[in-house]
């Protein structure tokens, strides 16, 4: 689990959950640092946090998040295309 810093929240983090202390803003850019750093164990914790509070909708083979919004929508495809970085900067070779 992440490391929760302590302080008032900012508008990049956007409202925080209580109990959770979870926020969509910091969350999504999680997704793209454990995609990126291939950090399966958090990844999948963020993505049962995602299916949880996300409010998910499936229909016809689709699944939408309707507690997200373009910009999340936006970091949850970047964060599902990302490969491997640091296997990419030990090998120099891009997978």
């Amino acid at each position: 689990m992440a490391e929760v810093m302590a302080g008032p929240p900012d508008i990049d983090s956007g409202p925080i959950i209580p109990v959770f202390d979870i926020s969509a803003g910091s969350s999504g850019m999680a997704f793209i640092g454990a995609s990126t750093f291939r950090d399966d164990k958090f990844l999948t914790s963020l993505a049962a946090t995602l299916d949880f509070a996300g409010f998910s909708s499936r229909t016809g083979g689709r699944l939408k998040y309707c507690a997200s919004n373009q910009v999340g929508d936006a970091a949850l495809l970047y964060a599902a295309t990302l490969g491997p970085l640091w296997e990419t900067i030990k090998t120099g070779v891009k997978r």
